[in-house]
């Protein structure tokens, strides 16, 4: 009796322990690494319309706005609405992984519940700490407990329906497990008010009850009951009418059928009444849509609008469930590396660096250990773990369908590891089952040979500093507690602009970050935004017209009449041309006194827009930093020298961009590149008036505030150049050679143009033949070379150029070229100069 007690106070503590050890390692790693502000992508709608209760895109997240919204006035000193709303998601993330471990835990005890002992609660104890954290480390889920995201709740509720089914196989014999039965229908629909991943555990908790209940599984109302949740997989009208049968039936049932059939009947009516009312929280999305908040996406008003709304008609009309059928990938591009898309890919980096894991080999035979052993010790549990890994990944893989540019439809613009979460976080699940299967045969050794039991307490406390590595691994790529690019990125943009304008956006990152700035911050409001990929869309026209009151004269009907077309050149005019065209042509020109001319509004591109989405107006568009200005005239050099000059000195935000202390992901990089292209734009355009002080300043100041790239310093130098400064010069050429970054061979035959033009032709040759060395494939180097070698009269040297080129590409020889005579003309001459590309 006393060993019983015994087993049940070590058996809640370290079930109690262990969790609160998951929840705090995981969330105070989340909460100093949480971004301090508006992240890229979703995050800047989802803190927006958390503020201003609004409607995201679609299927939208009601719940995560209404805690959203608690969560942003609550009283908390020094933290700013986006933080808060950050350390929201951090909070709910650790939270699922204390869940998770609770799972471990479980399962894991099961294994020795006819034989406890202090070894088995310290081994289920650390392998449940480590599979739990090492799934919170992972580098996805990570990335979502950082920033304001749907995943955090979603895998909180994911998490929690396969504790629930645990706790209900425990119970399933009990009359009053039919209330888990219930509470996991709620869940599961409380689930779609935050985001659909949380409804892949539908068919796992499904198949897990009528696997282990024959009273469940040989009930007619049981299976017609779950028939009609899983309708919430179908169309949405589809979804309304079985859900609405299915109540009716459950009721009548209920009333009228037997003392003995009531038991079933009453818990199909409850199961489907409680998930209705779970599901009814997307009513929000209605009520606040009808309240015209300031993002109010697809203006799901009516019954009709909402329909399309849940059934994202907006990223078109196929259903997911065809699309299946027409593979968007091959196979293995789909379960491989490819990029964006890439199963494997995604996994390798998840719990360890690649090369360190064999690439991700070790942490997939860990998890595959966890697999198999959970299954030979209990397989009546291990179909909800199982099924639920499965689905969550092989499922999803398929499910989902990613693209990878190579059957029609375009490569997917961002890397889509995201919804694999709940599958790596069941597969950092299976590798702590995996490492509790390893120490309890490692125990079991112990035993045998009669070895100290401090030896199995050792390897326990080991495997729970697993999570370390992880940690290690991914602490600066995930590090955001400093990163406000996004913040000044959006900043900018807006302070570019002059009053009342009209700005022209293209995508998520140029847009919700400026919705962000404008709603939450309250920072220039007074710009309204055109979104172009919203603008193929009526509900969008119409709010551009009414609530923004963009000079746009369509009526109503006119605007959802609008359709695509072909012109008579065969070219497709899209909605979005129709309406950029339509508004500029629906601004007035103002003159004024001193002859100049402004657009009432003022309209501006952001740098951002293609080419394309600009139409026939580029020639009249001047650049001014981040965004372009349309004037009235055509600009010559599409440049406003003072403009530009003063925004990027004056007005702009540049905080962390050159600390190479915070990290910069792929998205950061490449809208980083922006600043770069303004500073050397603006310079350029100095240079080509004769400025070249001014414009060495600014690139001088390019390289202050940005990270090091390559094009800044080869300008840089040929300024330093033709001012003569060859002190200056000779460092930058030194800077050059020494970090080339991915300018490779060209900066050497850049570097060669300049030294020629200062009649420096051995400096040249030097410069060449070092290039040449660094990068002896490179044809375009070799001909530069030979070229010079050839002008110099250096015929040696021309052999031995020639011969090291064939001796490395047997199949592109070359020949020695004859001879330049000494009055070789300035066409020759031009050849050794290095060809643009």
């Amino acid at each position: 009796m006393d060993m019983s007690a015994n087993n049940t106070r070590s058996f809640r503590l370290y079930k109690w322990l262990g969790a609160i050890i998951s929840f705090l390692w995981t969330f105070i790693v989340y909460a100093r690494t949480a971004q301090i502000s508006v992240p890229f992508w979703d995050c800047g709608e989802f803190i927006a319309t958390s503020y201003c209760l609004g409607v995201p895109h679609p299927p939208g997240a009601p719940l995560l706005n209404l805690i959203g919204r608690i969560v942003a006035i609550l009283p908390i000193p020094g933290l700013s609405v986006a933080h808060k709303l950050n350390l929201m998601s951090s909070f709910f993330c650790a939270l699922a992984i204390m869940v998770l471990y609770l799972v471990i835990y479980r399962v894991m005890t099961k294994w020795f519940e006819k034989e406890p002992s202090p070894a088995s609660h310290i081994i289920s104890f650390a392998s449940g700490v480590c599979g739990a954290v090492l799934a919170g480390f992972g580098s996805t889920y990570w990335s979502n407990a950082v920033e304001t995201e749907v995943y955090g709740f979603a895998m909180l509720l994911t998490a929690l329906l396969a504790y629930l089914s645990l706790v209900w196989y425990d119970q399933r014999n009990n009359p009053k497990s039919d209330k888990l039965v219930v509470l996991m229908a709620f869940l599961l629909y409380l689930g779609v008010a935050i985001h659909m991943t949380v409804m892949i555990m539908l068919p796992p908790v499904f198949l897990f009850l009528i696997f282990n209940s024959a009273r469940l599984r040989k009930s007619f109302v049981f299976w017609f009951t779950w028939a009609v949740l899983f309708s919430v997989a179908t169309e949405f009208t589809w979804f309304l009418w079985a859900i609405s049968i299915g109540l009716i039936v459950t009721l009548v049932g209920s009333l009228v059928a037997s003392d003995e059939k009531k038991r079933v009947w009453r818990l199909g009516f409850f199961t489907i009444a409680i998930a209705l009312i779970a599901f009814s929280i997307n009513l929000y999305t209605i009520i606040r849509s009808r309240h015209q908040p300031p993002i109010d996406e697809n203006d799901p008003e009516t019954i009709e609008q909402y329909k399309d709304y849940m059934d994202r008609k907006q990223y078109g009309q196929e259903s997911m469930w065809v699309m299946i059928f027409h593979r968007k990938a091959s196979w293995a591009n789909q379960f491989g590396r490819h990029i964006r898309m890439g199963f494997w890919g995604f996994f390798e980096q998840q719990f360890s660096d690649p090369s360190v894991s064999l690439g991700g080999l070790i942490p997939f035979l860990l998890g595959m250990i966890g697999v198999v052993y959970q299954f030979i010790r209990d397989k009546r549990r291990w179909i909800i773990l199982f099924l639920s890994l499965l689905i969550s990944t092989l499922g999803l893989l398929i499910y989902l369908n990613f693209s990878d540019g190579t059957r029609g439809v375009q490569l997917e613009v961002r890397d889509r590891d995201y919804f694999y979460t709940p599958g790596f976080m069941f597969f950092g699940m299976f590798i702590g089952i995996g490492f509790g299967a390893i120490l309890t045969l490692f125990n079991r050794l112990r035993e045998d040979a009669q070895l100290p039991s401090a030896l199995s307490y050792l390897a326990s406390a080991i495997v729970m500093l697993v999570p370390i590595i992880p940690l290690k691994t991914h602490y600066y790529t995930h590090d955001r507690s400093r990163n406000w690019i996004p913040y000044d990125y959006a900043y900018n943009i807006l302070m570019s602009c002059d009053k009342n304008a009209v700005l022209f956006t293209n995508g998520d990152n140029d847009t919700f970050p400026l919705w962000f700035i404008q709603i939450v911050e309250n920072i220039r409001s007074d710009v309204r935004i055109a979104n172009l990929s919203l603008l193929n869309t009526d509900w969008y026209i119409k709010q551009l017209k009414h609530q923004l009151k963009i000079p746009i004269t369509m009526s109503d009907e006119q605007i959802s009449r609008l359709r695509p077309y072909r012109d008579a050149d065969g070219n497709i005019v899209r909605v979005q041309d129709i309406m950029v065209r339509h508004i500029i042509d629906n601004a007035t020109i103002t003159r004024y006194p001193d002859g100049t001319e402004k657009w009432d509004p003022p309209i501006f591109f952001a740098v951002t827009v293609s080419p394309e989405n600009k139409l026939e107006f580029s020639p009249y568009l001047a650049m001014e930093g981040l965004v372009y200005r349309l004037s009235t005239q055509k600009v010559p050099n599409q440049v406003n020298i003072e403009a530009m000059r003063h925004n990027l000195f004056d007005v702009y935000l540049y905080r962390g961009l050159n600390d190479t202390t915070i990290y910069k992901d792929e998205n950061s990089s490449k809208l980083i590149q922006n600043y770069t292209t303004a500073f050397m734009t603006l310079a350029i355009a100095l240079s080509r008036e004769k400025r070249d002080q001014e414009a060495i300043q600014v690139l001088e100041r390019a390289e202050e505030i940005l990270p090091y790239d390559w094009r800044v310093g080869i300008y840089l130098a040929n300024l330093y150049s033709n001012i003569g400064d060859s002190l200056k010069f000779e460092t930058i050429v030194t800077r050059l050679k020494q970090n080339p970054g991915d300018g490779g061979s060209i900066i050497y035959r850049y570097l060669a143009e300049m030294y020629m033009r200062a009649n420096k032709t051995e400096s040249a040759i030097a410069t060449l033949e070092e290039g040449f060395r660094a990068f002896p494939d490179d044809k375009e180097l070799f001909k530069t070379l030979l070229t010079l070698y050839n002008i110099t009269q250096q015929q040696q040297k021309m052999e031995d150029l020639v011969a090291a080129w064939n001796a490395r590409h047997v199949d592109d020889k070359q020949s020695v070229p004859p001879p330049i005579t000494p009055g070789h003309t300035e066409k020759e001459t031009s050849e050794a100069k290095p060809q643009k590309r």
